[in-house]
C-alpha cells in the first residue's frame, strides 16, 4: 500500500503557509499539505484531502492525482488553498465563507474544485 505521508521524490519547491495551515508542492508537481482540518463550528479547512482531519505531518493530496493535474503554484489563504496547475487551471479548496473560493457563492469544498470563471474566458 503506497504511503500518502510526505516521502516525496525530491524536496519541495514551494512552502507557503497560512496561521492554520502549510502546502508543499514537490518536483513531480504533487501537492502535500498539512496543519488545521476544520471544526465543526470554524467549517472546513484549507488541506484539501476531504475531510475535517487535522494533519500533523505532510500528507499527499490525493484527489488532485485523480484529476490528473500537476500542481505549479499554490497559495494558502486563512481557511483556504489556491492552486494553479501547470497547465493555467486554477482549482480552490476549503472555507467558502464571503465568496473566498471564487465560484460564486459560499459552500466549502472539502477537496479542490476547478475556478469556472477562469475556464469561460
Amino acid at each position: 500500500m503506497q504511503s500518502y505521508f510526505f516521502s516525496p521524490p525530491s524536496p519541495p519547491s514551494l512552502l507557503p503557509s497560512s496561521d492554520f495551515h502549510t502546502a508543499a508542492v514537490d518536483a513531480e508537481g504533487q501537492l502535500w499539505t498539512w496543519g488545521w482540518g476544520g471544526s465543526l463550528f470554524g467549517g472546513i479547512g484549507g488541506l484539501g484531502h476531504g475531510d475535517e482531519t487535522e494533519q500533523p505531518r505532510p500528507k499527499l493530496v490525493k484527489s488532485l492525482l485523480d484529476y490528473g493535474c500537476r500542481v505549479g503554484s499554490v497559495a494558502c489563504g486563512e481557511k483556504h488553498t489556491l492552486i494553479l496547475t501547470d497547465d493555467g487551471e486554477v482549482l480552490t479548496a476549503g472555507n467558502g465563507e464571503y465568496g473566498r473560493l471564487g465560484n460564486g457563492g459560499s459552500s466549502d469544498h472539502p477537496t479542490p474544485e476547478p475556478v469556472e470563471f477562469f475556464d469561460e474566458k
